[in-house]
Parts: C-alpha cells; sequence; structure tokens
C-alpha cells in the first residue's frame, strides 16, 4: 500500500510491514505506524504513522548508547503485547532532536514491538529512575554495536 509523508513524500509499505499500536502513542490518536530505516540518519530509524502523514517520531535503539539501561517492563505489557519474555521485543526509544546538536532520549517509556504479530506500545517501565529527557552523545557508542 502507499502511504503520504509529510517528510518523505509518498512510500511503499508493504501490509506485512504495518504496526499496531492499539492504544497510540499517548497524546496521539494515530494506531498504526511502520519503521523506517533511512540510511544517511543512522543510528535513528523513523516510527512513521500510516494514519497521520504528518506524524512521525524519531526512535533509537538505545543499548548501543546507554550501557547501563536495564528496562524492566511489567507482565500486563507484555502479556498486552502478546509476549512472554521482555528478550523477544524489538526496544526503541523516542529522541527529541533540537535545534543544533542536543539530542534527548525518553528512557522512562520506551516503546515496545512484538515483531511477530506486529503489535506495539509505550509502556511505563517499572524502574522509574530513568529520565524522560537523557542526553544523548553518539560519540559514546559502544564498540559492539551494530545497525540494526
Amino acid at each position: 500500500m502507499k502511504i503520504k509523508t509529510e517528510r518523505f513524500g509518498e512510500i511503499e509499505v508493504e501490509e506485512r510491514k504495518i504496526l499496531r499500536f492499539p492504544q497510540s502513542i499517548p497524546g496521539f490518536t494515530a494506531t498504526q505506524f511502520t519503521l523506517l530505516t533511512i540510511e544517511e540518519h543512522h543510528p535513528f530509524r523513523w516510527l512513521q504513522s500510516v494514519d497521520d502523514p504528518n506524524l512521525a517520531f524519531v526512535i533509537l535503539d538505545p543499548l548501543p548508547y546507554f550501557k547501563d539501561y536495564k528496562p524492566v517492563v511489567s507482565n500486563m505489557d507484555l502479556t498486552f503485547l502478546e509476549m512472554t519474555a521482555q528478550s523477544e521485543a524489538l526496544l526503541f526509544v523516542i529522541c527529541v532532536i533540537k535545534d543544533g546538536p542536543s539530542i534527548t532520549a525518553n528512557l522512562l517509556a520506551p516503546v515496545l514491538i512484538n515483531p511477530k504479530n506486529n503489535l506495539g506500545k509505550q509502556v511505563i517501565l517499572l524502574n522509574q529512575d530513568y529520565p524522560i529527557r537523557q542526553p544523548l552523545h553518539l560519540y559514546a557508542k559502544a564498540e559492539k554495536a551494530e545497525a540494526v
């Protein structure tokens, strides 16, 4: 199917790559998204709404950049996503990029995606000591990090 986007124009998205967020991202109404990888935006990816051409979130796999990040997700959220273990999920954090080199990552409320059924949800972690606006320093990338 073809979708229109503000940032990327018209793009082709395979039906099997549409992610469903039944509860949406808090504060928004869109419930269908797709993951976009734009090579020149690496290491960031885009969570592009299929419903709203103007809505796209900049996301990042946090693990290569935050070595001590150990998110703990509730069993209720795992059940919602139809998973039995957190390790089954794709994990991303939403980033905010402001003018200049300032980038922050929301470590308290990551986005989890079940790749087996394409269900997604932004969750609040049980270990709530993580900040909503953690500065991201890309040069601090772990040596073992690989592109997703």
